[in-house]
């Protein structure tokens, strides 16, 4: 997917460097990137997806994972912070709408997971629309290079709650 989005913004006349990648970063974006990753990890484990007893678990799953960990944040990073957020701001909207707008599309994708576990589903958008408008701001606060919130923040988040967060959200739905 990440191919394919980088290929057809090219044929546009936009590079990668456009969407955030390559772009300078700073220490205040790459401090926000990290707290948010803990804050986030830290609420899953500790309280609201109760995974406390997963996440130290590793194993071949783990591994497999870890790669799809890459691919997600990859992928939902350039799409909804580098492509979404710059081409609002290119149409003149204001740094607040493409964090609102932002967020909320997170979200509303993300619910994507009420299909295995439909009584989760608002739970889930509101997490993840929350996660959205957070990593938003340290896309703006980064200098929106991809940095801060693809390697950090939405990488380290999968790399610590998968495939944990995604077998809860199975179990539930039975």
């Amino acid at each position: 997917m990440f191919a394919w989005m980088a290929y057809r913004m090219r044929a546009r006349g936009y590079g990668l460097r456009w969407l955030g990648w390559g772009q300078g970063t700073n220490a205040a974006g790459m401090l926000a990137g990290l707290l948010v990753a803990a804050l986030y990890c830290a609420w899953s484990v500790g309280g609201g997806a109760g995974l406390w007893g997963d996440v130290l678990r590793f194993g071949p799953l783990k591994l497999l994972a870890l790669a799809a960990a890459g691919a997600a944040a990859l992928f939902e990073e350039t799409l909804f912070r580098g492509l979404l957020m710059n081409r609002m701001r290119a149409k003149g909207r204001s740094a607040f709408a493409q964090v609102v707008v932002s967020g909320l599309a997170f979200g509303v994708a993300h619910g994507l997971w009420g299909l295995m576990a439909p009584e989760y589903t608002l739970g889930v958008m509101v997490t993840t629309t929350a996660l959205g408008l957070a990593l938003a701001c340290v896309f703006l606060l980064g200098r929106r290079s991809l940095t801060p919130v693809v390697i950090l923040s939405h990488f380290l988040i999968d790399a610590v709650l998968e495939p944990w967060l995604l077998l809860h959200a199975f179990q539930a739905g039975r």
